[in-house]
């Protein structure tokens, strides 16, 4: 009689944890709307407006290098608390549309920041006129964005490649 209790019990805590797998799985994956999460990315990567406080970029994060350029220990520790800044800010927009640990890895070394610091940098204004997708597969998408650089049109293509619960992986740009 306990033999069959317990491989009740075992069965039931497997059906559980399949039950739960499935889930996550099947079922949360149909609530990620990928074309969606890409456009806000891409809003928020090409939308500034010179000159203006932007949380999802902060000049204070850049670091200056080359010959001749000193860093103090104060410069670096505010360097570092703006980098903080900045990274919080992105993950509270867009965090959640990464698979793990892929959103450092887009916070690090994405080259979708380009379009802010441009704008920064060269005292421009800059924003997103149209967003195509052009090409869908199960694994990726690309965007063709149209941009406005202080007027100018200037298109823009973004690779988005995702896994298998449509969380993105890595964004690229062509």
């Amino acid at each position: 009689m306990k033999k069959k209790k317990m491989i009740i019990a075992v069965a039931t805590a497997v059906a559980l944890v399949a039950g739960a797998a499935l889930y996550f799985v099947v079922f949360q994956k149909n609530n990620i709307d990928r074309e969606a999460n890409a456009r806000h990315i891409i809003e928020l990567a090409c939308t500034y407006t010179y000159p203006c406080d932007n949380p999802y970029f902060d000049p204070e994060a850049v670091a200056y290098i080359g010959l001749g350029v000193e860093t103090t220990p104060e410069e670096k520790a505010k360097m570092e608390e703006a980098v903080e800044r900045q990274r919080q800010a992105w993950k509270d927009a867009v965090g959640s549309y990464f698979a793990p640990n892929s959103f450092d890895v887009f916070m690090s070394s994405s080259p979708i920041f380009r379009f802010l610091g441009d704008a920064y940098f060269q005292e421009q204004s800059i924003s997103v006129k149209d967003i195509t997708r052009t090409a869908v597969d199960d694994k990726f998408q690309t965007f063709t964005v149209t941009l406005l650089v202080n007027g100018a049109e200037k298109e823009q293509v973004f690779h988005f490649r995702n896994d298998e619960n449509d969380l993105f992986t890595f964004i690229e740009l062509r």
